[in-house]
């Protein structure tokens, strides 16, 4: 399954699923960590293109709510 159909059905969840709270709470968490990894790879294309490895700081900095 593609990032993009998972974040999908996760919003769908969180607008009509019988979910409980701790299930919202834990469905945002991975929507926010599908978000992040995207953002990871973005950058990460972006890297290669400049033939360096991404640093850990990096990768916190676009973790950051």
């Amino acid at each position: 399954m593609e990032l993009k159909e998972a974040k999908e059905i996760i919003k769908a969840g969180l607008a009509w699923a019988n979910w409980t709270d701790e299930q919202k709470e834990a469905m945002k968490l991975a929507y926010k960590s599908m978000v992040a990894v995207e953002d990871i790879k973005g950058f990460c294309i972006d890297c290669d293109g400049d033939r360096r490895a991404i640093q850990p700081y990096e990768i916190l900095n676009l973790l950051k709510d």
